[in-house]
């Protein structure tokens, strides 16, 4: 697996350099890897969710480094609409920059929103478009720097509502969280003999995804949940940010 310092083998162009930090545009080579060194990393920022989503061609990728060390990066989806005279340039819950064991640098924030405005609004002449990630302690440092650069916000999320679950606390203290309503509905569930198991292999995602179309089939909702990218998660991704699969079975079934 390539780390971060295997970055400069696969650049596209190199720049100068931001408040003291050199930029790159990389391709998607060894770019999940990467990512897995920040404590922020998404599925929506790796390359094998969003290439399984956009298709490969459409997908940009911009590091701020310091020295060697790679300290900020963001996945962009680089869109075309016919109807616009320029194209859009999308950056969904990113850039990452907080380094694994560390909060994340405001300094290192700021310039890397700096680099992605300088190189898809400025050079590209995009319209740059960034989706702060729910993170721990708000998104309001994110949010801050970006109406500093001149950034407006467009519309309000359509689904705001995101949860950070703190797993410090034992599981008598998670459940006395959760509303009255969830708390009955969990003790209700606890009466049945359920057998919890953690599986892998193909056999396991195919029963998995059998599953989850019968779900769809039965609740009849709109899936938007880019669900088709599991399998590419699955065999690309570092083990350490694999998805796992867990079935829950009553009687066998």
């Amino acid at each position: 697996m390539p780390t971060a310092n295997s970055l400069i083998l696969h650049r596209e162009r190199q720049d100068t350099g931001i408040g003291g930090y050199s930029v790159q545009i990389v391709d998607g080579t060894g770019w999940d890897g990467i990512i897995s060194h920040f404590d922020d990393a998404v599925y929506d920022q790796s390359h094998a969710y969003a290439t399984a989503l956009w298709g490969e061609e459409r997908l940009s990728h911009l590091v701020l480094r310091e020295r060697d060390t790679v300290v900020a990066a963001a996945q962009v989806v680089l869109i075309s609409p016919p109807v616009l005279d320029r194209g859009l340039a999308y950056v969904k819950f990113g850039p990452l920059f907080a380094r694994q064991g560390m909060s994340g640098d405001r300094t290192v924030l700021r310039s890397m929103l700096r680099a992605l405005k300088q190189e898809y609004a400025g050079r590209r002449g995009r319209y740059l478009t960034i989706l702060p990630q729910a993170r721990r302690g708000g998104m309001d440092i994110v949010v801050e720097e970006l109406e500093a650069l001149g950034f407006r916000c467009n519309r309000p999320m359509i689904d705001p509502n995101r949860y950070l679950v703190h797993l410090d606390c034992s599981n008598e203290e998670l459940r006395q969280s959760l509303a009255q309503k969830w708390r009955y509905n969990l003790k209700k569930a606890n009466a049945h003999s359920f057998d919890f198991s953690e599986v892998s292999g193909p056999a396991a995602l195919e029963e998995f995804m059998a599953l989850y179309d019968a779900m769809l089939s039965r609740k009849g909702f709109n899936d938007t949940s880019g669900i088709a990218a599991v399998p590419a998660l699955i065999s690309q991704l570092p083990a350490s940010a694999r998805p796992r699969i867990m079935l829950a079975r009553v009687d066998g079934a």
